[in-house]
């Protein structure tokens, strides 16, 4: 759809905005949500996000609800990424704003709050890595959150008590029952893996790379006969003569 048959189906008086940052972003707006061979169409029009009909029929109406651009920095974003362009749901964000407000990234929910992990990091002065770190080591979100930058669980000691299916005993003979290096218990307790998880999880057999690839290695025997430099003197010798 091109600017020309937008102005003659929407409105059809002078505003005197054409051509400005806030007419430039209504049109496109309006292009990625209705027209299949605009080049976002896949993220906007193609996956059902909409353009309400006051705003798509009226520019006016929609500067009304959203104001003017506060500064060349901020672009249209949309408060909820699985609506539409609806009133309530547009506002004038920077950058900064719309890469917080993504599909992709991770929503949190502690203390019944709900934020990205980004502002989370920023709120309780943690690093984002941090954060991220810690859930894809097995952490709750409360562990994660809660946990102050410079302190980690406590590694567990060989001699911790451990209790599983009624029978508790200490770290080091559960390791040495169950055929795991204690080290590798202890580590995944640290790491946030309960106390079932930690005994009733198989250890992976190690992998060695050759060339490219990694692959197991397994010991195999082959039998090759025996060529003559190899046999003993006693087997090559002749016979001797009775």
């Amino acid at each position: 759809m091109s600017e020309k048959q937008i102005n003659t189906n929407h409105h059809k008086f002078k505003h005197g905005w054409a051509g400005t940052p806030e007419y430039t972003a209504w049109f496109d707006m309006i292009a990625r949500c209705v027209n299949p061979q605009h080049p976002s169409w896949e993220n906007y029009g193609g996956r059902g996000i909409v353009v309400a009909a006051e705003y798509a029929e009226s520019f006016l109406t929609f500067l009304a609800d959203v104001a003017e651009r506060p500064s060349a920095k901020h672009s249209l974003d949309r408060i909820d990424n699985e609506k539409g362009y609806i009133p309530g749901n547009i506002r004038w964000a920077t950058s900064r704003q719309q890469h917080r407000n993504k599909r992709t990234n991770v929503m949190l929910t502690f203390n019944s709050e709900t934020m990205c992990m980004e502002d989370w990091a920023k709120v309780l002065g943690l690093k984002p890595t941090t954060i991220q770190g810690r859930l894809k080591a097995g952490w709750s979100v409360e562990q994660a959150l809660s946990t102050p930058p410079t302190h980690n669980p406590p590694r567990p000691k060989v001699f911790t008590l451990l209790t599983h299916q009624g029978k508790t005993q200490r770290l080091i003979d559960w390791a040495k029952e169950l055929g795991i290096k204690d080290t590798t218990l202890g580590e995944r307790l640290r790491s946030g893996w309960s106390v079932e998880q930690a005994l009733m999880t198989p250890v992976e057999p190690r992998k060695r790379r050759h060339g490219f690839a990694s692959t197991t290695v397994e010991k195999e025997t082959s039998v090759l006969p025996l060529t003559k430099s190899m046999q003993s003197p006693e087997a090559t010798a002749s016979p001797r003569s009775p």
